[in-house]
């Protein structure tokens, strides 16, 4: 008879593998009878009960309560036995620990702190990563995706890679879960390369079932939709060499993204990085630390006194603008972009006490010369005085961008010049800004301001060493000064500028903080000596290193739509050469390109954002790039204001406009709805039941006056009447607002107890859903986000729009929307 596995482990079986099992066996045999056995064990059961009683009662008498001292003795004496098994291994654990922590603190290139990063990572305790992600929708989104990759045809991948690709899936960009490791986890690093593969593969197909043109629209609204990722640079006086390390390890990494903004001494390596191409950078890292002197010699104390007197600053700003006009060779932010590609952003605010704090970039002021942008930012008051922006004109003079004032200048103002000044004071970091031109909804932040960088680092050691309730704690430190100083904002006490400083954004989404030392702080406006150049730049290396495994996480699927869009744009570009030679050998060139877009892809470029400044850039055309499209494109210009004559502005400047739309189509592409062409002008509509009726008051008053926005968002009920304005031409709404109050019946008739009841049981809701879902099927026709966009010109928004969720039917999304938990079914 055989013998299990566990019944052999267990040190109590019957058997002959142990003392117990043999005695056993040895009695049975020895015994003549089981009635003689059970006698032989009673009796010595009997004998040796005395025996015990004997051994016991003086243990049980010295262990009574007036020996409790003896008894903690023995308690302690048992815990630090079993302590002591465990102690030299914990010892020699922490050692190694410590010894690979100090190589990672003095690691001179990656591959040194990688390896002390394994070692590390082998020597501590393992993550509950499941914890911090949802695992298992990671992993069922990778089988999905492999499935239609493997099974489906290209479209089929198409389809599942619009319908669910967002950069937080599952929360798998949690900070937590990436930090201090030297690789994405092995789950979602699986995920990020799958995705990037498939949108390869779309990218490089052939398929005659996929069109060029409509590959091409797939792209950029996926990247659209996905959202893009913003380099911030924070102000940090004579620490800006942090930053040098930040950016030289994302450009090696290849992780460096198009957009990169910064205020004050983060605005100067934002501008050197931003007019300098891939491969010049490197160069510019390894020679750029021996030419950081921002700051003159200050001289003697009648020096410094005749500057204060004079303009109130300490430091003459005229070095600094040697060396920016040095290493910017006098571009403009339209001329870097067109260079480099980069998007460049640089924050100034102004003295006057009604102007708000600008963002300049290449929409919002393109012929801005990027030096005098910077000098401004960095004019920090005390410190450097107040700067006036220069541009170039159509001449490439440079020239006052802003003309004087001709009426008595405000008061507190000593000039009628516009004059800007350091852009931390009120915006360090743009973030709202960029949502709103570029669809930034990524920031890494690199922060080094000597008034925040000395507090995260406190949050981020008690997020290590206090554990989660106290890393909360600290949170709400952070949220309650922030809240105190918006008070004050609020009652008018701006403290001296203390309120803004302190109320503003102060982290981003991956945030690199210097740890700067007491010596740095204490030369803040010095000129530091190269050797303290090169420790900040190397401080800066190896604390985006620890951040790397993040930035993967958030911006792999990124850089591979990015890596796809330019791909198929330079396609594009080359199949546009070739139509343009063909066609200028038969005099066909204008009805080649004009029969590429209809009046549809006309009315996606239009926008409302950017008008004058898009107008004026075409007006005095700067850069060469602009010159060519316009005079190459002058000869469509009655063709596209047929195009545009619905609207009734200003002939002349819409076809100029029109014009330049178009040729930023021919160069670039389609055109990426909401960012750089993007409506900033949209209704919200809330939930509300039954109320919702108000909702059609405020639709109707706007379609009279012509003022409805062409984006409507909305939740719960507010969602059933965007639905049901997306869907409609603008002639119909008008009919439909007067008859749609008839039969608006969202709720079924509830019955009987017990109907209600069942319902509850059953579905855990007492209404059904239905009668809503016939309501909104007859309501919306069955369509879907990207058929009513193209029907009427509408973005609707219910969570998803027509570029995130195309396939979607938008009822199927409502009466998800409209689900509340107790109330109606969810389906």
């Amino acid at each position: 008879m055989a013998v299990s596995a566990d019944a052999g482990a267990d040190p109590l079986s019957i058997g002959s593998s142990n003392n117990v099992g043999r005695s056993l066996a040895f009695g049975i045999l020895s015994s003549k009878s089981i009635p003689h056995l059970r006698q032989q064990m009673r009796h010595a059961l009997l004998n040796a009960v005395p025996t015990l009683r004997q051994f016991l009662l003086p243990i049980i008498k010295w262990l009574r309560p007036r020996n409790r001292t003896i008894v903690a003795m023995v308690a302690v004496a048992v815990f630090i036995l079993h302590r002591h098994t465990n102690v030299k291994q914990k010892a020699e654990m922490a050692y190694r620990r410590k010894f690979w922590k100090a190589m990672m603190k003095t690691a001179s290139n990656y591959e040194e702190w990688a390896h002390a990063a394994k070692m590390l990572d082998k020597e501590g305790p393992k993550v509950n990563e499941w914890d911090m992600y949802d695992e298992e929708l990671v992993w069922n989104k990778l089988q999905e995706l492999r499935n239609r990759r493997q099974e489906g045809s290209i479209r089929d991948i198409i389809f599942s890679l619009r319908a669910d690709l967002i950069r937080n899936l599952g929360n798998m960009c949690n900070p937590d879960l990436h930090k201090g490791r030297l690789q994405v986890p092995k789950l979602i690093n699986e995920y990020i390369e799958e995705v990037s593969f498939q949108l390869k593969m779309v990218c490089d197909s052939d398929s005659e079932d996929l069109p060029f043109e409509e590959k091409l629209i797939f792209m950029h609204e996926t990247r659209h939709a996905f959202g893009r990722t913003a380099l911030l640079l924070s102000g940090g006086a004579s620490l800006g060499a942090f930053h040098i390390g930040v950016l030289r390890t994302l450009v090696e990494h290849k992780f460096l993204p198009r957009i990169i903004a910064g205020s004050s001494v983060g605005s100067v390596f934002c501008a050197m990085t931003a007019t300098r191409t891939s491969s010049e950078l490197q160069s510019f890292f390894d020679d750029s630390l021996h030419s950081m002197k921002f700051f003159d010699q200050m001289g003697g104390v009648y020096s410094v006194a005749k500057r204060v007197l004079s303009g109130g600053a300490v430091h003459d700003i005229r070095q600094l603008q040697m060396l920016l006009r040095q290493m910017t060779n006098n571009l403009t932010f339209q001329e870097a972009y067109d260079l480099t590609g980069q998007i460049l952003g640089i924050t100034v605010c102004s003295p006057r006490k009604h102007e708000p704090p600008r963002c300049l970039n290449y929409l919002t002021s393109p012929h801005v010369v990027i030096w005098s942008a910077v000098t401004a930012s960095c004019a920090f008051p005390g410190l450097f005085e107040a700067q006036e922006l220069m541009a170039k004109d159509r001449n490439g003079e440079i020239v006052p961008y802003h003309p004087p004032f001709n009426f008595e200048p405000e008061e507190g103002s000593s000039s009628n010049v516009r004059r800007w000044r350091d852009g931390s004071l009120e915006v360090d970091l743009p973030m709202m800004q960029l949502k709103e031109l570029f669809n930034v909804n990524h920031f890494i932040v690199s922060q080094l301001n000597p008034h925040i960088a000395p507090l995260l680092r406190i949050k981020e050691f008690v997020r290590a060493h206090g554990g989660y309730f106290a890393s909360k704690v600290a949170h709400i430190f952070e949220l309650e000064v922030k809240h105190r100083c918006n008070q004050m904002l609020e009652l008018g006490f701006p403290l001296g500028g203390l309120a803004k400083l302190f109320a503003q954004e102060w982290e981003g989404d991956v945030t690199i903080v210097m740890p700067a030392t007491l010596s740095q702080y204490a030369k803040l406006i010095q000129n530091p000596s190269y050797v303290e150049l090169k420790k900040a730049a190397t401080q800066g290396r190896r604390c985006t290193w620890e951040k790397l495994a993040a930035i993967k996480a958030n911006y792999g699927i990124e850089l591979a739509l990015d890596e796809c869009v330019a791909t198929l744009n330079h396609m594009r570009r080359l199949r546009r050469i070739a139509e343009k030679a063909a066609g200028s050998s038969r005099g066909l060139y204008c009805q080649s390109v004009e029969s590429s877009y209809s009046t549809t892809n006309y009315k996606r470029i239009h926008s409302s954002a950017e008008f004058v400044a898009e107008f004026f850039r075409l007006r005095e055309p700067c850069s060469i790039r602009m010159r060519h499209v316009v005079n190459v494109l002058r000869q469509f210009c009655s063709q596209i204001t047929s195009l545009t004559s619905p609207y009734p502005m200003m002939k002349t400047i819409y076809e100029e406009w029109a014009l330049l739309d178009l040729g930023h189509v021919l160069e670039q592409g389609a055109p990426q709805q909401g960012s750089i062409r993007g409506e900033n002008l949209a209704l919200l509509l809330s939930g509300g039941a039954s109320l919702g009726a108000f909702h059609i008051g405020v639709l109707r008053t706007l379609v009279e006056h012509k003022f409805l926005p062409r984006i409507i968002a909305g939740s719960s009920v507010g969602s059933v009447f965007c639905a049901m304005t997306a869907t409609r031409t603008s002639s119909e709404l008008q009919s439909f607002f007067d008859d749609s109050l008839h039969s608006m019946k969202f709720f079924d008739q509830m019955g009987g107890v017990y109907s209600v009841a069942k319902r509850v049981l059953s579905g855990g809701a007492v209404h059904d859903i239905r009668q809503l879902q016939m309501l909104l099927r007859q309501m919306t026709n069955n369509l879907t986000f990207q058929e009513a966009y193209d029907l009427t010109g509408q973005n609707n928004c219910c969570l998803f729009n027509h570029i995130s969720d195309r396939p979607s039917g938008l009822f199927r999304m409502i009466f998800e929307f409209n689900f509340e938990p107790g109330k109606v079914e969810r389906r």
